[in-house]
């Protein structure tokens, strides 16, 4: 008869295993979101300099 108490780390140490590879991925996940929120905001300051700049052209009459 085996001792309960011997067995029962087993089991967390397999689904912490299991888990291991899902906190990874999360972590990656994550670390990607600094990048493409960046791409996000300079595609948007772009776009509002591109708006400043077609403002300022319309002002002057040049096209």
């Amino acid at each position: 008869m085996t001792n309960p108490k011997r067995t029962q780390g087993k089991g967390l140490a397999a689904k912490a295993r299991k888990a291991a590879p899902k906190v990874k991925a999360a972590r990656l996940a994550k670390s990607g979101m600094t990048t493409r929120l960046k791409g996000h905001l300079t595609v948007n300051m772009k776009r509002a300099q591109a708006r400043r700049d077609a403002r300022q052209q319309q002002a002057r009459g040049t096209t």
